[in-house]
C-alpha cells in the first residue's frame, strides 16, 4: 500500500506533463498551419519550411496527432507547387522534377497517415481532397501514370465527398479534377467551371468551426474560376474573379503580374476581331 501511495504523486505528475505536451504540439500545429496557409497566400517560401520544420517537431512529441500530418502533407504539398512553377518557368528542371516528387510522395505519405488516425470526419474529407490533389500534381511529371494517379485522384474524392460534399476545399478539389480530366476519362471544362464557381460561393459564406481546421482555398478556387471563365471566353466574369483574388490578397503574383495582363491581351484581341 505505501508503495501504491508514493507511487500515485509520481503518476499525477507523468500525466500532467503529458498532458502539458499535448497542448504544446498541438499549439505548435496551430502556429504552424498559420504560417503555412500565409506562406501559400503569400507566397512565402521560407513561411512553409518553416512550418514544415515546426510539425516534424509536433509530430516528433506526438506522432497520433491528426492535424499535424494534415499540415505537414499541405507544407509538403506546397513546396511542390514552388518547384512545379520554378520547373514551368525553365529553371532547374532535372533537379526540381525529382524534388517536386519527393514531396508529393511525402504529402500522400502523411495525409494517408492523417486519415488513419483521425476520428474527426472533418479533417477526414479534408485530407482526402487534398490527397486527390497531390495525385492530380503528380500526373502533371508522371503522365505516363495519368490513368492509374487519375483514378487515385478520383476515389478520394469520392470519399471526401462522402464525408462532406458542402466543404468548399472538396468541391474545389473536384473542379480541378474533371476541369482537368480528359474528357474520355470523365472530365469536363465546364463541369469544372461550375464546380469553381460553387467552390467560391462556398468559401464566401464558410465559417471556421475550429482554428485547427483548414481555412485555405478561396484565393484557389477564385483565381481557377478567373482561369476557367477566360478559358471560355467569359472575360467580364474572368475579371470579376481576379479582381476578388486581389481584394483578397493585393500581391497575389500570380494573378496580378500573370493572369490579368493575359486576360488584359485576350480581350484586346477580342475587341479588335470584332471591330477591326
Amino acid at each position: 500500500m505505501a508503495y501504491i501511495q508514493r507511487s500515485l504523486p509520481v503518476l499525477g505528475a507523468f500525466l500532467l506533463l503529458a498532458s502539458a505536451q499535448a497542448q504544446s504540439d498541438v499549439s505548435l500545429t496551430l502556429e504552424a498551419k498559420k504560417l503555412a496557409e500565409s506562406g501559400s497566400l503569400n507566397g512565402s517560401l521560407g513561411d512553409i519550411k518553416t512550418a514544415h520544420r515546426m510539425l516534424r517537431k509536433a509530430i516528433e512529441g506526438d506522432s497520433d496527432l491528426a492535424e499535424a500530418h494534415y499540415y505537414l502533407g499541405y507544407a509538403q504539398y506546397q513546396r511542390a507547387i514552388f518547384l512545379v512553377n520554378e520547373t514551368e518557368q525553365g529553371q532547374n528542371m532535372l533537379t526540381n522534377q525529382d524534388s517536386t516528387l519527393t514531396f508529393l510522395d511525402e504529402s500522400i505519405q502523411n495525409l494517408t497517415k492523417s486519415i488513419k488516425i483521425s476520428k474527426k470526419s472533418e479533417i477526414t474529407a479534408e485530407a482526402h481532397a487534398l490527397l486527390s490533389m497531390a495525385y492530380g500534381q503528380k500526373i502533371r511529371i508522371r503522365p505516363r501514370k495519368g490513368m492509374v494517379l487519375g483514378l487515385r485522384s478520383r476515389r478520394n474524392i469520392q470519399k471526401a465527398k462522402t464525408l462532406n460534399a458542402n466543404n468548399p476545399r472538396v468541391v474545389l478539389a473536384e473542379a480541378m479534377y474533371r476541369y482537368h480530366t480528359p474528357a474520355p476519362y470523365g472530365g469536363s471544362q465546364e463541369g469544372g467551371l461550375a464546380g469553381f464557381r460553387r467552390a467560391a460561393d462556398l468559401f464566401s459564406s464558410a465559417e471556421e468551426d475550429s482554428p485547427l481546421l483548414p481555412s485555405w482555398g478561396e484565393v484557389e478556387a477564385y483565381t481557377w474560376l478567373g482561369i476557367a471563365c477566360m478559358g471560355a471566353d467569359q472575360y467580364e466574369q474572368a475579371r470579376h474573379a481576379f479582381e476578388k483574388v486581389l481584394e483578397i490578397n493585393p500581391d497575389y503574383g500570380w494573378v496580378k503580374y500573370s493572369l490579368l495582363p493575359m486576360l488584359q491581351e485576350r480581350e484586346s484581341r477580342s475587341h479588335q476581331s470584332k471591330f477591326p
